[in-house]
């Protein structure tokens, strides 16, 4: 494995790749409102496979945006409104599972830019 794929950016690579996964659970477990081809799947693995390719040390910076992004389309969309119960076992699954991915997106790209400019010291 390459020096650069520290274990926070292997867990923000991992958070993108599961809001990928949650989205055809929610749409499997009969959540209304997708599109036909929801954003959130191209957006979330092409994310994680620019972190996972690029040597850049800003490259995790990449995962803070698509966090952040997934957030206020959650919000705005009122995906919340799902939390409690997106109806079936499978929707509410892939409801929360999405809602962990993008906050563990978030604070892993913090850590993993956290750790890539930390300072070292001797």
């Amino acid at each position: 494995m390459p020096a650069y794929l520290s274990p926070t950016r292997i867990t923000l690579i991992t958070a993108l790749v599961a809001m990928a996964i949650a989205v055809p659970l929610e749409v499997a477990g009969g959540v209304p409102g997708f599109p036909t081809i929801p954003p959130a799947i191209p957006i979330s693995l092409v994310a994680a496979l620019l972190i996972g390719v690029l040597r850049w040390k800003w490259a995790p910076i990449l995962g803070l945006f698509v966090g952040l992004f997934m957030l206020v389309g959650f919000t705005l969309s009122g995906g919340y409104v799902r939390l409690p119960t997106a109806g079936t076992l499978l929707g509410t699954s892939g409801v929360w599972l999405y809602v962990l991915g993008f906050v563990v997106t978030i604070l892993a790209s913090i850590a993993a830019l956290n750790q890539a400019f930390r300072r070292k010291t001797t």
